[in-house]
Protein backbone atom coordinates (compact mmCIF):
# COMPACT_ATOMS: atom_id res chain seq x y z
CA UNK A 1 0.00 0.00 0.00
CA UNK A 2 1.30 3.16 -0.78
CA UNK A 3 1.83 6.11 1.40
CA UNK A 4 0.50 9.43 0.23
CA UNK A 5 2.62 11.35 1.09
CA UNK A 6 5.33 9.87 -1.15
CA UNK A 7 2.46 11.37 -3.84
CA UNK A 8 3.18 15.04 -2.72
CA UNK A 9 6.19 17.48 -4.42
CA UNK A 10 7.23 20.51 -3.99
CA UNK A 11 7.00 23.15 -6.78
CA UNK A 12 10.44 23.67 -6.31
CA UNK A 13 12.02 20.19 -7.21
CA UNK A 14 13.53 20.00 -10.25
CA UNK A 15 11.75 17.69 -12.74
CA UNK A 16 14.48 15.48 -12.68
CA UNK A 17 13.25 14.39 -9.17
CA UNK A 18 9.96 14.26 -10.18
CA UNK A 19 10.89 11.60 -12.43
CA UNK A 20 11.96 9.46 -9.61
CA UNK A 21 9.41 9.95 -7.33
CA UNK A 22 6.97 9.37 -10.17
CA UNK A 23 8.84 5.58 -10.83
CA UNK A 24 9.51 5.02 -7.18
CA UNK A 25 6.10 5.43 -6.42
CA UNK A 26 4.58 3.92 -9.28
CA UNK A 27 2.08 6.06 -9.61
CA UNK A 28 1.17 8.41 -13.05
CA UNK A 29 0.50 11.71 -11.16
CA UNK A 30 2.22 13.85 -8.42
CA UNK A 31 0.42 16.46 -6.04
CA UNK A 32 2.24 19.51 -6.22
CA UNK A 33 2.14 21.33 -2.73
CA UNK A 34 4.37 24.54 -0.54
CA UNK A 35 4.08 24.31 2.90
CA UNK A 36 1.42 21.04 3.44
CA UNK A 37 -1.09 23.47 0.67
CA UNK A 38 -2.12 21.75 -2.84
CA UNK A 39 -1.50 24.14 -5.53
CA UNK A 40 -1.85 21.56 -8.59
CA UNK A 41 -1.10 18.45 -10.39
CA UNK A 42 1.97 16.90 -11.92
CA UNK A 43 1.32 13.86 -14.31
CA UNK A 44 3.46 11.79 -16.36
CA UNK A 45 2.32 13.52 -18.98
CA UNK A 46 3.26 16.79 -17.94
CA UNK A 47 6.58 15.94 -17.80
CA UNK A 48 6.46 14.47 -21.09
CA UNK A 49 5.38 17.54 -22.93
CA UNK A 50 7.72 19.50 -20.70
CA UNK A 51 10.64 17.36 -21.72
CA UNK A 52 9.76 17.63 -25.86
CA UNK A 53 9.53 21.42 -26.04
CA UNK A 54 13.18 20.98 -25.11
CA UNK A 55 13.11 21.93 -21.41
CA UNK A 56 15.92 21.25 -19.30
CA UNK A 57 15.57 18.15 -16.47
CA UNK A 58 16.81 20.61 -14.13
CA UNK A 59 14.05 23.00 -14.49
CA UNK A 60 11.30 23.35 -11.76
CA UNK A 61 8.17 21.10 -11.15
CA UNK A 62 6.26 24.58 -11.09
CA UNK A 63 7.20 24.61 -14.84
CA UNK A 64 5.21 21.59 -15.97
CA UNK A 65 3.16 21.73 -13.11
CA UNK A 66 -0.99 21.93 -14.05
CA UNK A 67 -2.27 24.54 -11.60
CA UNK A 68 -5.81 24.39 -13.14
CA UNK A 69 -6.77 20.79 -12.66
CA UNK A 70 -10.11 19.88 -11.56
CA UNK A 71 -11.33 17.16 -9.31
CA UNK A 72 -14.91 15.89 -8.30
CA UNK A 73 -16.08 13.26 -5.58
CA UNK A 74 -15.37 9.11 -6.20
CA UNK A 75 -19.02 9.23 -5.73
CA UNK A 76 -19.88 11.58 -8.34
CA UNK A 77 -16.94 9.47 -11.27
CA UNK A 78 -20.13 7.41 -13.10
CA UNK A 79 -21.49 11.20 -14.14
CA UNK A 80 -17.95 11.95 -15.07
CA UNK A 81 -18.04 9.51 -17.61
CA UNK A 82 -21.12 10.49 -19.05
Amino acid sequence: MIDLKELFIGEDSTILEALEQLDKTGQRILFVTRESRLLGALTDGDVRKYILRGSPLDGKVSQAANYQCKSLPHTQRSQARK
